[in-house]
């Protein structure tokens, strides 16, 4: 079973992050009030094009939107100071979000940024922990000069070679 790398809970369902996806459980009494019977929805990090979040308050409902290909957003600013149409609880898509504390809030947040941070490293693989990129072409140069100085052999480069090239 995978493990479960943080949790919300929203006004529509609740929210979990893994490590390669995210899903918005309707358990329980509010998202079967919100979506019925709908059941779970789970968004691969891969797959994801837009991600759009307005941060709850005590006095205004947040939200948290997933949209991945194909899936037109037609409930843009539906949710508001006043409060939350019904299209907006009832978009699969959306999860409404409230904050009588601010520690609610704040995890509302921190949630978002780990989905966000995970987007990018899916969508960025190159990308090291130093920020720079490293390309094929220089890591076939790494391994060219351990060649010209005996480290590995023609064979080991040759392998090397197919490996980074995908070939």
């Amino acid at each position: 079973m995978d493990e479960i790398l943080m949790k919300i809970e929203g006004q529509t369902g609740s929210a979990l992050a893994y490590e390669d996806r995210v899903v918005f459980s309707r358990r329980g009494f509010k998202g079967f009030m919100a979506q019925g019977f709908g059941g779970d929805r789970t968004f691969y990090y891969k797959d994801i094009t837009s991600v759009d979040f307005r941060k709850p308050s005590f006095v205004a409902n947040g939200y948290l939107k997933i949209l991945v290909a194909g899936v037109q957003d037609n409930n843009k600013e539906k949710v508001n100071l006043a409060g939350t149409t019904m299209d907006a609880f009832k978009d699969p898509n959306t999860l409404a979000l409230r904050a009588f504390k601010k520690d609610t809030a704040n995890k509302h947040e921190e949630f978002y940024n780990l989905i966000m941070k995970k987007i990018k490293d899916i969508k960025n693989p190159s990308v090291t922990s130093d920020n720079s990129t490293t390309s094929a072409a220089d890591e076939i140069k790494k391994y060219k000069n351990l060649l010209d100085t005996g480290a590995i052999t023609q064979g080991e480069f040759a392998a090397k070679k197919k490996e980074l090239l995908n070939l």
